[in-house]
């Protein structure tokens, strides 16, 4: 098929800018990280199409098949890659100053002293405590914000598993185990990612090449069953919907969730199929198709309105409050409820990805993807160096931060339009400091041998 063409060009074009990047500026990630991104959905694009070439969008209201959108999408992924690598390369001379003598990552992980294994103990049990912490209150509402910070945690803990005490491993251990049992039965596949981000760590510090052969070839023996899991666990949330708390799951829950394999098709898809096309932005492949000959674009109007919308904390004012700015998206059209105009329901429980993509293209076209990519590398490459600046890169702090940076890199910016991501990096981080600080402060005072003292 000569549509293919589009997605391997662009994929392997990513790739020589990724790596380009990666000699240009050796110790600085994120602007890696987020065009690596776009190179894992060209390739996904090229899979996809390579399996089923009439593959439709998930999509309610237009009949559009992946292909019709795959010219414009692949040159979106292009830009967001030139975008990353065209703001590296003008800045290469004070960025360098940043990245001589730097260690890579695993590298830097290994080296953090204390009090890493301390947080990666807290973090750990923040993971158990998310299981159950879907409810109202001030409480829970600050437990469920750490839970990112948590999914990072657990790659940073399985690069040091031979380092850490036995303690701190026996609660990842039990985190995983809890976590990967809210995704079959509540529905929820993303809390396997504590689970897939530990073993990356796992395999990142292996230590020799036979050692991570025999782990690639363990890895793909397990592959066919958790495809087949996965799919399994959408067919599901299909009939049952989700849950958030491990301690809502019954019965009748379970007995669905085990016999989900009777209702395993949805449409004539596989099960291949099904993972592969959840791992697609289908809206950024909407966006570009449907903009803007059926749907106009949005243009920059409501800017200041989504601006303001986007920065207030609702989650401080309850669960009515939140519900209530779902429901402004809908009916005003910015944010997430972008989605809504492109045939995808972004109600008050769904969770739709609407990223910075999607979000520029439906306001500019390719002018808005290349704005917003390019203000996207700039605040992630002045957080990186900013933490650089700050802390050293070995740190624990510089360890765990950079970490959740990349996280926002290759997993946020895909997910959410602009300014909500810029409002999460914000509100995490500094919900980072408070967690570990107030965590640090106590333990000194309890562990103190003065009286009156915090020992730090």
């Amino acid at each position: 098929m000569s549509v293919l063409l589009f997605p391997l060009a662009t994929f392997f074009a990513l790739l020589l800018l990724n790596r380009t990047l990666g000699r240009l500026l050796p110790g600085l990630y994120t602007a890696r990280f987020f065009g690596l991104y776009y190179l894992f959905q060209a390739g996904l694009l090229a899979v996809i199409l390579i399996v089923e070439s009439e593959t439709m969008l998930w999509n309610d209201a237009y009949p559009l098949t992946l292909a019709e959108a795959t010219p414009h999408l692949c040159g979106c992924f292009l830009l967001e890659g030139l975008a990353a690598f065209g703001v590296c390369w003008l800045f290469r001379k004070p960025l360098g100053r940043f990245t001589s003598g730097l260690p890579p990552l695993t590298e830097r992980i290994r080296q953090a002293q204390h009090p890493l294994d301390s947080y990666l103990a807290l973090l750990a049990v923040l993971l158990m405590l998310n299981l159950f912490a879907n409810v109202e209150g001030l409480i829970f509402y600050f437990i469920r914000t750490t839970l990112d910070l948590s999914f990072v945690a657990a790659f940073v803990a399985g690069v040091r598993f031979r380092q850490t005490r036995r303690f701190v491993q026996v609660l990842w251990i039990l985190a995983m185990i809890g976590a990967a049992t809210r995704a079959v039965f509540a529905g929820s596949r993303s809390d396997f990612l504590p689970l897939l981000l530990y073993g990356w760590g796992v395999f990142l510090s292996l230590p020799t090449r036979r050692a991570r052969g025999l782990a690639l070839l363990a890895v793909a023996a397990l592959l066919p069953s958790f495809v087949v899991l996965n799919s399994f666990i959408g067919s599901y949330r299909l009939q049952q919907g989700r849950l958030g708390n491990l301690g809502d799951i019954d019965a009748e829950r379970v007995s669905a969730a085990l016999n989900a394999r009777d209702q395993l098709a949805v449409g004539q898809r596989t099960p291949l199929q099904m993972v592969l096309e959840r791992l697609l932005n289908h809206p950024n492949a909407a966006a570009v198709a449907l903009t803007p000959d059926v749907i106009p674009y949005r243009g920059w109007e409501n800017l200041g309105i989504e601006i303001a919308d986007n920065f207030d904390v609702t989650g401080l004012r309850g669960q009515a409050a939140i519900e209530g700015v779902r429901e402004a998206w809908r009916e005003q059209e910015f944010g997430l409820g972008t989605a809504n105009s492109y045939g995808f329901y972004s109600g008050l429980k769904s969770g739709v990805e609407f990223s910075i993509l999607a979000d520029g293209y439906s306001r500019g076209g390719t002018f808005g993807v290349l704005l917003y990519g390019v203000l996207a590398v700039l605040v992630l490459l002045g957080a990186e160096v900013s933490l650089l600046r700050k802390t050293p890169a070995a740190s624990t702090d510089g360890v765990l931060v950079l970490t959740f940076l990349l996280y926002i890199a290759l997993g946020v910016f895909y997910a959410y339009p602009f300014f909500w991501t810029v409002k999460f990096l914000v509100l995490r981080t500094l919900g980072y400091f408070l967690v570990t600080r107030l965590y640090r402060y106590t333990v000194g005072a309890l562990t103190a041998t003065e009286p009156g003292t915090l020992r730090l």
